[in-house]
């Protein structure tokens, strides 16, 4: 996977996923292979399992994906059971289309996968009537977009739906009480904005922290 700063001490993180973390199938280890060789981020393999049980355990059948990279967190869903559907979108159309050759390895049907070149925010702006109907929204992508699409999501999702942010730890600066780039403002505006609302939230400390949302 592409290196970065773990909040875990010492070699704990990877000890974490090379040890306690049942890959579904192989291809998950190419995947990351893959993200270590060509430096592209992606969700720890433990981030992973989390979203693929969240899914299992929610019976999730509709998901939308902000933010593809090679599709390593789209597969961990797809895998919790045949029924999930995932759309997922990302502007970088060459990288995200690694993600269809990683699922065809996997034999993953192509009715359950949709993979949408477009700008993340203009496309839910434009698609606002369509966010209802995902049970599921993980949102992986430019920090800076968060707070708009935290707002943006919350408005239009139906009751029951589940809104994940990943990176809500940010590699520990959320912590860091001056914020002083774009990225780490937008983290702390998102943290702000889910502690105003009447509805349940947690953190799961897993890779970089995902902020778990449902809403009532």
């Amino acid at each position: 996977m592409k290196q970065r700063t773990s909040l875990f001490q010492g070699d704990f993180e990877d000890k974490i996923n090379s040890d306690y973390v049942l890959r579904p199938h192989p291809v998950f280890l190419e995947m990351e292979q893959y993200s270590k060789e060509q430096n592209v981020p992606s969700v720890s393999p433990a981030t992973g399992k989390v979203l693929q049980s969240l899914v299992r355990w929610k019976n999730i059948g509709s998901i939308l994906e902000l933010g593809t990279g090679i599709g390593y967190s789209t597969l961990w869903m797809l895998s919790a059971h045949s029924e999930t559907r995932v759309v997922t979108i990302d502007r970088r159309e060459a990288q995200a289309q690694k993600l269809l050759e990683f699922a065809k390895k996997m034999q993953i049907p192509d009715a359950a996968l949709n993979l949408i070149s477009h700008d993340i925010v203009d496309w839910c702006q434009t698609k606002k009537s369509d966010l209802s109907q995902f049970d599921l929204i993980l949102v992986d992508c430019d920090k800076i977009n968060y707070p708009v699409l935290a707002e943006l999501l919350w408005k239009e999702i139906k009751p029951g739906a589940t809104l994940v942010f990943d990176n809500m730890l940010w590699h520990g600066r959320v912590f860091q009480e001056e914020a002083p780039k774009p990225s780490d403002q937008a983290i702390h505006q998102v943290w702000a904005w889910a502690k105003s609302l009447s509805a349940s939230y947690t953190l799961v400390p897993v890779g970089d922290g995902l902020l778990v949302l449902e809403k009532p």
